[in-house]
């Protein structure tokens, strides 16, 4: 929302949570998968760019694997008005979904190299990097950078996002 909290965190850090769910943080992997275990979940992410459009992504299934399979994503139903990052292909990426959680010091992108801290920052599930990351660095206007806090299919580019939300539901 305003930058205020570091995104760029350890494994440990993304698996217990951080900053504060209310304003800026994250719930925290084990959490996360706690929540999305025990029966179907949807998802909705809110985003807002610099000049103030809102968009939207939402999956009507959306859980995590537990920390033995690095909280693996699974993700499916898409609808929305910010079109399907998590599951776009570009000439660089494929589809994050399906993929493992990577952070800076535990790596599980199945790109040959290391995409996070490389190309992009702060904790997600990526694929040959991908075409969000809505954990990465949180700038002050709308830079195009693949570290940014972006959502490709949001501007087909990896402009920074002013505000994003990802919140999730039973159902």
């Amino acid at each position: 929302m305003n930058g205020s909290v570091n995104f760029d965190m350890s494994w440990w850090s993304y698996k217990y949570g951080f900053g504060n769910t209310d304003t800026e943080g994250w719930i925290g992997n084990r959490n996360l998968y706690w929540l999305t275990s025990s029966r179907k979940t949807e998802m909705l992410i809110l985003m807002e760019s610099w000049d103030g459009v809102w968009k939207y992504a939402s999956y009507s299934e959306f859980y995590i694997n537990d920390e033995s399979d690095k909280y693996r994503l699974r993700v499916s139903g898409f609808s929305g008005t910010a079109g399907d990052s998590l599951m776009h292909m570009t000439t660089f990426t494929t589809p994050q979904g399906g993929q493992q959680f990577s952070t800076f010091d535990r790596d599980y992108d199945a790109w040959w190299g290391k995409c996070n801290p490389i190309h992009h920052r702060g904790g997600f599930w990526f694929n040959k990097c991908g075409a969000s990351d809505l954990n990465g660095l949180y700038y002050s206007s709308a830079l195009d950078k693949s570290a940014s806090c972006n959502w490709f299919t949001f501007s087909n580019n990896h402009q920074s996002l002013k505000t994003t939300f990802m919140m999730v539901r039973k159902v």
